[in-house]
């Protein structure tokens, strides 16, 4: 901030404040992030369900294919309600961050 401290207000301040209600939804996808690191997929279905949500699908989170394909792409795990009769249905798309040699590869290539 240093000799201008209302520099980062000013740089902002065309943006518009976010409603309560919607970081209210979007934090109650926050644990997604976490199961991204589980150990398998019965694990994150697991937790998944105990939140009304579903796996749907992962990518290379429990990958024994081919190291370019792991490293082509992050891992990510795809979740939704489970109870099609929801009046408010969600789908939750959660990336795993570095946890392997490979991410590290994944990350270095993005770049």
């Amino acid at each position: 901030r240093g000799s201008n401290p209302d520099a980062e207000k000013l740089r902002y301040e065309h943006i518009p404040i976010t409603e309560d209600s919607t970081l209210v939804s979007l934090a109650s996808a926050l644990p997604a992030a976490l199961w991204c690191y589980c150990a398998t997929p019965s694990a994150i279905d697991l937790v998944a369900r105990q939140q009304g949500l579903v796996l749907l699908f992962e990518h290379a989170i429990f990958s024994t294919s081919s190291l370019e394909s792991c490293v082509a792409q992050p891992a990510f795990i795809c979740l939704a309600t489970k109870d099609s009769s929801n009046l408010r249905k969600r789908a939750v798309l959660a990336i795993r961050g570095t946890a392997s040699v490979h991410d590290v590869a994944t990350d270095v290539r993005a770049f």
